[in-house]
């Protein structure tokens, strides 16, 4: 496993968290959240939350990649659009059944199927998916100043839970002295030491890899939230106090990257 350089994960077999590209879509297209993005990020997202999707499912967790595939099922990729197309099965809105007259739109939305029938993606359909899988209990990628954050996960088989991380690169004196924070805390237990000392050396690693724990096991951080905030600036301060909220509350984050540490 090596560390890909100008990445906020660790590689492992070649996977990333994509940081993204930020280009100007109309003002009134994105102001509800201060996103100012191209079609490429819309892309991106749709491709992230299908990559989950397909990873929950290799791990065994078939009911969540149900969930997200339902959110998913109306986006069709270019090529498979343009077969169905070709077949005679579907429509383009605005083009006669039968004519091939796509953009170079990476994904098209099914308003209807049987037969199909196809439209652009809108920023507001993306909006409207995350919307929707926020009601169910998931925390879609968060939108912050132009960019799209995704989350990391360390998942453990084993116990089926996990460990998640929010990407921030921080100077090298503020990480020692979160590390110096770590090295009180965890060492203020009577508990069996080994598990606290796995994963305050996972919780080390991630920090030395741009990446900050968001719901350790062990350590109450709730209890110490304020004291653990001091070593990060805005925007990711804000970034990183909602994702621990609403991990707190039991949402479970959509993620991109792969397993960032493996057992």
């Amino acid at each position: 496993m090596n560390y890909i350089e100008n990445s906020d994960v660790l590689d492992q077999e070649n996977c990333e968290l994509v940081a993204a590209d930020s280009k100007e879509i109309p003002e009134d297209s994105s102001k509800e959240n201060g996103l100012k993005s191209s079609k490429e990020e819309w892309w991106r997202i749709i491709e992230g939350i299908k990559e989950h999707e397909s990873r929950l499912a290799e791990q065994g967790r078939t009911e969540d990649a149900e969930k997200i595939a339902r959110g998913m099922d109306v986006f069709y990729p270019n090529d498979v659009v343009t077969e169905i197309l070709k077949d005679g099965d579907g429509r383009i809105s605005g083009i006669k059944r039968g004519e091939i007259s796509l953009s170079d739109d990476d994904y098209y939305l099914a308003d209807t199927q049987e037969p199909y029938s196809f439209r652009q993606v809108t920023w507001e359909d993306i909006l409207g998916i995350m919307e929707e899988y926020s009601k169910n209990g998931y925390l879609p990628p968060i939108f912050s100043k132009g960019t799209v954050i995704w989350l990391s996960e360390e998942y453990e088989s084993d116990s089926k839970t996990s460990r998640f991380y929010y990407p921030m690169q921080l100077p090298p004196w503020k990480s020692l002295q979160m590390i110096r924070k770590l090295d009180c805390w965890y060492a203020d237990t009577d508990l069996d030491r080994r598990e606290y000392a796995e994963e305050y050396q996972r919780i080390v690693s991630g920090i030395l890899h741009g990446l900050v724990i968001l719901n350790p096991k062990k350590l109450a951080l709730e209890e110490v939230i304020k004291e653990w905030e001091v070593n990060f600036t805005e925007p990711e301060k804000s970034g990183y106090r909602a994702a621990f909220d609403e991990i707190r509350k039991g949402k479970i984050p959509i993620v991109r990257d792969c397993n960032y540490i493996t057992d």
